[in-house]
């Protein structure tokens, strides 16, 4: 849906606050323009298939207020492949300054057994580290229903054991706290599904780069027969201080 530079400018300024020098609130992240997507990219590597995929905002049902975004995963567009999977991001306004970072979001899905995973996740650069705070609730691997946070430096997941576990026709509350420590490194304080909050307390090395950007992020992950399937996100609000 196509919205005029000036309704632009003001969801911008309704949908970012700032408390103190260097708290920020950013809400309604899933109606945001300029969501980018990627399938190649998010393969093993970034070595991916492509594949059909694509994104609607300000969509109505299901939705909690009548402006949720709809996320589509479907089969791959160059031969029967599977485990394809797609990212779709939105850059934000970098807190330059910003240690703590909490996602806090609803998704809904229908089918929760066709998910191999959903990642979801937060990406920060700033003096010369970039943190990758990546985190998957797999739903049809070796450690489903479990969380994953990811040691991203050395391209691995690191398996929590701590229960996730999304409903079928029904908003699952998320929430996900990190950390960036005084050394730049990646901590993943806690994980949270529908108020089942579990403390990870796991911490990693941060890559190296140039580069000031704060991005989230939701990755759709296909199975072993790539099913296509959607999930629904409302209320997505990143709080960064």
């Amino acid at each position: 849906m196509q919205r005029s530079l000036l309704f632009l400018s003001f969801a911008l300024f309704v949908s970012t606050f700032s408390f103190g020098s260097n708290h920020q609130v950013v809400t309604d992240i899933q109606n945001m323009s300029g969501w980018t997507s990627c399938d190649t990219c998010a393969g093993p590597g970034g070595h991916g298939h492509p594949d059909q995929h694509w994104m609607h905002q300000h969509e109505h049902s299901p939705s909690m207020d009548g402006k949720t975004a709809e996320f589509y995963l479907g089969h791959t567009t160059d031969g029967q492949h599977n485990y394809s999977n797609v990212l779709f991001y939105k850059r934000l306004t970098p807190n330059q300054n910003a240690h703590n970072f909490t996602l806090d979001f609803y998704v809904w899905v229908t089918d929760p057994t066709v998910i191999q995973g959903l990642e979801m996740d937060v990406f920060f650069s700033h003096s010369g580290h970039k943190n990758y705070f990546l985190t998957e609730c797999d739903g049809r691997g070796n450690h489903r229903n479990t969380w994953q946070v990811s040691d991203a430096v050395h391209d691995q997941w690191q398996h929590t054991g701590l229960s996730c576990v999304m409903h079928g026709y029904a908003w699952n509350h998320v929430v996900l706290q990190f950390l960036r420590n005084s050394n730049g490194s990646t901590k993943f304080v806690s994980v949270s599904m529908n108020g089942n909050t579990h403390y990870v307390n796991r911490t990693y090395a941060a890559g190296g780069v140039n580069s000031s950007e704060m991005n989230v992020a939701v990755q759709m992950d296909g199975d072993e027969h790539q099913d296509p399937y959607h999930v629904w996100v409302d209320k997505m609000k990143l709080t960064s201080w």
